[in-house]
């Protein structure tokens, strides 16, 4: 089993000691949120280079955000580039993007956006990563936000992606 962190600046930890972590951890690999929609994670830049000098395996998610309450967002091509401009990954030291599909509060609902719509979203910004890294992104979701958010609905252009499927087996609360 290999132990990691993903970590946003909402997460609260405005100090994190990699070197630490890795070292009581044990942890192999840390990812940092880079963009929430098209803006850059206040964190990301001081703790990208901090990663990648404590010795671990550093990977970057985008947060590809959807309407929410009848608030425009920019389109997945807008976020997705502004991911691009952010993140240098390093070919054999980091891990290819990671595009995280999530919908906070009470689901897709929120959006006013069909399944069918969330899915085209999800493609049109997995296209721009894929052409900009020249690889397949990693794919971050959950069995409940595919199955009931998104309906389960077959997606055959993201099958080679690597896929990162969240589970919360941990109470709430301080580990």
């Amino acid at each position: 089993m290999m132990f990691r962190i993903d970590t946003a600046s909402v997460a609260g930890n405005k100090n994190p000691d990699w070197a630490r972590a890795k070292a009581e951890g044990p942890i192999a690999f840390a990812i940092l949120r880079a963009t929430y929609g098209t803006s850059v994670d206040s964190q990301f830049k001081a703790e990208w280079p901090r990663v990648a000098t404590a010795g671990l395996v550093r990977g970057a998610y985008m947060f590809l955000r959807f309407p929410r309450g009848g608030k425009k967002v920019p389109d997945p091509e807008a976020q997705a580039e502004a991911y691009c401009k952010a993140v240098d990954l390093q070919a054999g030291k980091d891990f290819p993007p990671v595009l995280d599909v999530e919908f906070p509060g009470d689901g897709r609902k929120e959006t006013g956006m069909t399944a069918g719509e969330c899915l085209l979203w999800v493609l049109r910004a997995y296209q721009v990563l894929r052409a900009h890294y020249d690889t397949r992104p990693i794919i971050y979701t959950s069995a409940r936000v595919w199955r009931d958010d998104l309906d389960n609905m077959p997606a055959p252009e993201l099958l080679p992606c690597p896929l990162w499927l969240a589970r919360y087996p941990f109470k709430a609360g301080p580990a």
